[in-house]
């Protein structure tokens, strides 16, 4: 069941799969790839870190990777230490739910086919043709896909790919933070329901299979070098670089960059302002993909525009 959490912690990159895209989002947490040539976030001028300053107290914004090796880790100490000075801290999801078995039996049930249904009925031929050799390439087998809905079979592909490339899901900045607030009893939230973002993604899929396995088999021929440009972004903080890979891959995609991140971010300030205006004066820490902390829409720029001074670390 482990692997299952695995996959579904994945979100979509480049238009409608990219199942890369959350990676940074990374939709969160078993990866091994680092990239070779990127410099230690030690040493990085900035980080993917925005300090928030509310009445009295602080939230400090994490952009996670949800895929790591742990040689990524500690992290800057600029990110260490905002978590030390957090008394509670906020994921997309409640992780504590994303570890029950309840959670992945409802995975297997959104993805695949129940009484006898398969993927073969569901793609055209070629493509069929297509997902299966993929299969049979990177797994031996192509077996295993019969009874997969055609976006859990992506999923999967791209779910083996990082493995045999080094990341691990329970590298991922999420877990980490979420183990080190459990060993201090810290207060832990998720920002949205699991059931949401789990048929939020099936829905998707579903409306989109046959390009969305397409997509998929297309772009694993560059998914190394890719992944390896994210995270060199992301190591030295550089925004740009990540709205230009992460962003720019939705154009043509409007509907879907929609529900995937603007949606999404919005629903989450009213969340991050209830934090901000903490009677207690207590600080927090939100770990969220970092696809969602770039561009005019992202989580910080939205709180900028609400008023409060908003610093990236």
């Amino acid at each position: 069941m482990q692997y299952w959490s695995m996959v579904l912690q994945m979100k979509i990159h480049k238009g409608l799969n990219l199942v890369l895209l959350l990676f940074l989002g990374f939709i969160s947490s078993d990866s091994r790839v680092l990239a070779q040539a990127a410099p230690p976030a030690a040493a990085a001028a900035k980080h993917m870190l925005w300090k928030v300053t509310g009445q009295g107290c602080t939230v400090y914004l994490a952009g996670s990777v949800h895929f790591l090796k742990g040689s990524h880790y500690p992290l800057a100490p600029v990110i260490e230490n905002a978590f030390t000075n957090s008394q509670s801290i906020a994921f997309e999801t409640d992780m504590k739910e994303m570890e029950a078995p309840a959670t992945q039996f409802l995975l297997l049930e959104k993805g695949t086919y129940q009484n006898g249904d398969t993927i073969e009925k569901h793609l055209s031929p070629k493509t069929y043709g297509l997902l299966k050799q993929k299969f049979e390439e990177e797994m031996g087998t192509a077996d295993l896909m019969t009874g997969f809905r055609p976006w859990f079979a992506a999923f999967t592909l791209v779910a083996v790919e990082l493995q045999k490339m080094g990341f691990d899901a329970s590298q991922g900045m999420d877990q980490y933070f979420h183990k080190k607030a459990q060993e201090r009893q810290m207060t832990e939230t998720g920002l949205e329901p699991l059931a949401v973002q789990i048929a939020m993604i099936a829905d998707l899929g579903a409306k989109n299979e046959e390009e969305f396995v397409l997509q998929t088999i297309s772009e694993m021929n560059d998914f190394k070098k890719e992944f390896d440009q994210i995270i060199s972004a992301w190591q030295t903080g550089n925004t740009a670089a990540l709205e230009k890979q992460l962003l720019a891959s939705f154009k043509g995609y409007p509907d879907i960059e929609k529900k995937l991140l603007t949606d999404r971010n919005q629903s989450w300030i009213s969340k991050i302002e209830t934090m901000l205006k903490n009677p207690e004066k207590k600080n927090a820490m939100v770990v969220v993909g970092a696809a969602h902390l770039v561009g005019k829409n992202g989580v910080p720029q939205l709180l900028q525009q609400k008023g409060y001074k908003v610093e990236q670390q």
